[in-house]
């Protein structure tokens, strides 16, 4: 067979003709689409093809066809085809399957892979065949007629024609009844029907096909004797039943409908019969299940109330006593669920039966589910806590991570137990057990608060740590010894960087804040109080404002103003923390500074250091920070589990009472801050607030030997109006001439109290002399932040008291200077611009029956740093006025609303009250 050389494309093609001896259908084709790369003709290659076939006994393409072939293709390309030709012929003559060995390793690539580097064009081929003679037109293609499908709504409409609609027999049952009514009425609604219509069934009738088949059954049985006897009765018996088959056929004709007939339910009738067997046999069975019911109850209770009293144990405890209360708990409330599984099923049955029983054991049964998942999120808590501070992990932040997968897993195990605890009735347990179900919902209800809030801190825990990406932070120490007012005065500082948990790169400068005075490049005013000390605002001086992150804003300002990196955040450390942190660490050695370092020398230690024993040449006097802040990370690290229980509970009241307060650059890291307290920001008010702020200024470091006793006084009168009177008494310790301690105490201090309030007496003032004041140059600019915060308002009665709006608030400042052993008092008298019955409408709705009410609240603000501050508060109401409600633990006494304390956090008092019947009491004399 002859092959021609491929035509060019633009001409038709004829189909290729297959030979019948050939072993590959369209070989040639797949071959010509190879080799048509190459420019190798067709020709050639079917002429070394069928020359091999021609010698069935000796393998196709030997080595002189072979070298025949190399002689006309020396390209190596080509070689490697007629390989390919002869490798696919013996393949398809022996028609076996052969094995490939597949290499799964590194392994250099077969040299005999063609590489075809554009598409190749299909090959044409001519030839005659069966269909066209030569020179005629190859048929190029053929398609088979079809119809389009029909369309959806077409095959619905023609499906409807065939649509059947179905009779349900059992709709006609009721429609069969007797001629005679009485009769009728009787099956319809008789004693015995009721009592017979569960166990009959009405099912369609099967139409016989004989009469005469089924009634052979009972007569061919008989003997010939009863045949005779019979005879008579067997035809008058076929008649009846030919002519009832007759009735039924045309009935079921006439009405299309078929006949349904009786039958009896057979396992309705076992059904009843068992239960009849229960009736009969309970009184023998309640002795038993009055016993393991009983019994079984008396166990559920006794480990209840075990349980309930270790899971107030687990509340009260800390570290690992709460692990084991916890872990105890969930035993025993095990027990308990194992003790009522006891209970059998007619147990179960008949407790679920009867009303109050059920309640009883659907709430105990709750109760114990709700205990149970409970103990088991706390001691999963527990669990995660300790395998977080025990595991080994490459970064630090694993272990933050390790322990909120733990949290994860105990969030839907609490509210489960929630759920579970919200269908017990209390009404239906004894009365014993009720005020413990009811701490208990309320102690699961704050463990989901708890939990949800931790959820939040645990991933803002994360981004401040480094976990997405690395940190770096401005530590800054604050010396409350010498109080400003968000802590202290800003003696060292620290820039940190932290990536994943792990605290790169620390970064203290030796001459702390005072190394940035050379590299300030902005000129502005500081506020009038620091004008005592400089006429040019600086770093050292920053945190003016009480609302800390203000101040830290102005910090990061002055940061960048003296060209230092970015910051991802601030946070103001009260170096009254370190000795807390000392007592669990232990003393630290420093051999280079002769010194060891524990919590009671700590400060008078640092001071000296930092203030008269530091190289003078080397003029590094914040050095020692820096070498003890490394030593002390350390130790830390290398503490115990009982050791990281104490650290997590010293970081978090410090937190609470301010010696920690966080600023995130990023608004939404802030705003989460501010929500958890971390913050130190001024809280909106909407009724009375307090906070005193102090700034010791050119007064050494005497504050820490100042003691403070705040004595708040409030007064309302019959008409809602109320009056504050504030008396501070500052009584210094220290003695004349002593190292830091000796000198003469020099405090600006500001009351802050609700915007608009009237000041109608102040006292116990004494400005510094007018000539110590620093003179401001006129190109120092006054500070844009400065100005925009505080609004300076008209005040000519009262001398020495400077009275501003700041931060929605009201300040009342002044100066007030102590010597050693002597004691200060000021006082401030003001009204507030509002009324108890204005605050009652402003926080309540409004009552429709028309009662008078009276509110009170008041928010006491802390200043971080003040130790050694205490308050007592006292709230005067009207006689005549009727209490309410107020806030717990708000209280002086038994009967008068107030705090007395430490004020070293925040508080809030609150009290609501009903005046109504004092107008009655006027109206009525």
């Amino acid at each position: 067979m002859s092959r021609k050389a491929p035509q060019a494309a633009n001409k038709t093609s004829r189909p290729l003709k297959r030979s019948r001896n050939s072993v590959t259908p369209n070989l040639e084709q797949q071959l010509a689409k190879v080799l048509e790369q190459d420019g190798v003709t067709l020709s050639v290659v079917s002429a070394v093809y069928h020359s091999a076939k021609k010698k069935k006994k000796e393998s196709p393409l030997r080595q002189k066809d072979l070298s025949l072939a190399e002689a006309s293709f020396e390209d190596r390309i080509r070689t490697k085809d007629l390989l390919l030709v002869r490798h696919t012929q013996e393949s398809a003559g022996l028609h076996a399957v052969k094995k490939v060995a597949i290499r799964f390793g590194p392994h250099e690539p077969s040299a005999y892979v063609l590489s075809v580097e554009q598409k190749p064009s299909e090959p044409e081929c001519a030839e005659a065949d069966d269909f066209a003679s030569e020179g005629e037109s190859a048929i190029s293609s053929w398609v088979a007629p079809f119809e389009p499908p029909p369309s959806l709504e077409g095959l619905l409409l023609e499906a409807r024609d065939l649509s059947v609609d179905e009779v349900d027999p059992h709709l006609f049952v009721s429609q069969f009844t007797p001629g005679d009514a009485l009769r009728a009425y009787k099956e319809q609604h008789g004693l015995w029907s009721r009592l017979r219509a569960p166990f009959i069934r009405w099912e369609v009738r099967v139409p016989e096909k004989s009469v005469q088949k089924k009634s052979r059954g009972f007569f061919g049985s008989l003997s010939s004797w009863g045949k005779r006897a019979f005879g008579k009765a067997k035809e008058e018996y076929e008649e009846i039943k030919e002519r009832e088959q007759e009735l039924i056929t045309q009935t079921e004709e006439a009405w299309h409908v078929p006949v349904m007939v009786p039958k009896l339910h057979v396992t309705r009738v076992l059904i009843g019969f068992l239960g009849l067997l229960i009736v009969v046999s309970l009184p023998a069975g309640a002795v038993s299940l009055s016993r393991s019911f009983g019994s079984s109850v008396a166990q559920v209770k006794s480990n209840s109330e075990l349980a309930l009293a270790d899971m107030k144990n687990a509340a009260s405890a800390k570290g690992q006593e709460q692990v084991a209360a916890l872990r105890q708990a969930s035993s025993r409330f095990r027990a308990a669920d194992a003790a009522l599984a006891k209970v059998n099923l007619l147990a179960v049955a008949a407790a679920q039966a009867v009303p109050q029983t059920r309640d009883l054991y659907q709430s105990a049964h709750a109760l114990l589910i709700a205990g149970e998942k409970a103990t088991q999120a706390g001691d999963l808590l527990a669990q995660g806590l300790d395998r977080a501070i025990s595991a080994t992990v490459s970064h630090p932040d694993e272990r933050l991570l390790t322990f909120l997968t733990y949290l994860d897993a105990a969030v839907p195990l609490l509210d489960n137990a929630f759920s579970q605890l919200a269908a017990v009735k209390t009404e239906s347990l004894p009365q014993e057990v009720r005020t413990q179900i009811e701490s208990l919902k309320e102690s699961l209800t704050n463990g989901q608060s708890s939990l949800a809030d931790f959820q939040t801190i645990g991933h803002l825990l994360l981004s401040f740590i480094g976990h997405d990406r690395p940190r770096t932070y401005l530590f800054i120490f604050q010396n409350q010894t010498e109080i400003r007012p968000t802590g202290g005065f800003m003696g060292s500082i620290a820039e940190v960087e932290i990536d994943q948990g792990e605290i790169k790169k620390i970064t203290v400068p030796g001459g702390g804040p005072y190394d940035l005075r050379g590299q300030l490049m902005a000129l502005v005013a500081p506020p009038k109080p620091l004008q005592l000390i400089d006429a040019r605002w600086e770093f050292q001086d920053a945190n003016w404002f009480p609302d800390f992150p203000t101040s830290a804003q102005k910090i990061k300002w002055f940061w960048s103003k003296s060209g230092q990196p970015t910051l991802d955040g601030i946070i103001a450390v009260n170096e009254s923390l370190m000795p807390k942190l000392l007592a669990v660490t232990g003393p630290i050695e420093m051999p280079e500074y002769g010194k060891t370092i524990t919590a009671e020398n700590f400060l008078d230690e640092a001071q000296k250091a930092v203030e008269l024993e530091y190289d003078k040449t080397e003029n590094k006097p914040k050095k020692f920070i820096g070498d003890l802040m490394p030593k002390v990370l350390e130790r830390i690290k290398q503490g115990s589990h009982d050791d990281w229980f104490t650290y997590i509970g010293l970081i978090t009241d410090a937190l609470a009472t301010k010696d920690i307060q966080v600023y995130a650059s990023s608004e939404s890291e802030e705003t989460l801050a501010e929500r958890y307290g971390w913050s130190g920001t001024l809280k909106p008010v909407g009724g009375d607030v307090l906070s005193i702020s102090e700034a010791n200024i050119a007064g050494q470091k005497t504050d820490g030997v100042i003691q403070e006793q705040v004595n708040h006084d409030v007064r309302i009168a019959d008409d809602g109006s109320i009056t504050d009177t504030v008396t501070i008494a500052r009584e210094h310790h220290g003695q004349k001439g002593e190292l830091f301690r000796g000198a003469n105490n020099v405090c600006y201090l500001r009351v802050y109290v609700p915007q608009g309030s009237v000041l109608l007496s102040a006292s116990g003032f004494q400005p510094p002399s007018a000539d110590l004041f620093k003179t401001v140059p006129l190109e120092h600019a006054t500070d844009t932040d400065l100005a925009a915060l505080v609004s300076p308002q008209e005040n000519d009665l009262i001398p020495n008291v400077d009275i501003t709006n700041e931060f929605g608030r009201t300040a009342f400042g002044g100066w007030v200077q102590v010597a050693p052993g002597q004691t200060q008092t000021t006082m401030f008298t003001y009204r507030l611009p509002f009324t108890a019955e204005a605050l009652a409408k402003q926080l309540l709705p409004a009552t429709s029956n028309g009662q008078s009410r009276a509110a009170y609240t008041l928010l006491l603000t802390s200043q971080s740093g003040k130790t050694n501050r205490q308050l007592m508060t006292s709230i005067h109401v009207p006689e005549a006025w009727k209490t309410l409600w107020e806030n717990e633990g708000a209280s002086v006494s038994g009967t008068q609303l107030g705090f007395r304390g430490a004020w070293d956090r925040d508080q809030v008092i609150a009290g609501l009250y009903d005046t109504s019947y004092v107008q009655t009491a006027s109206t009525h004399p």
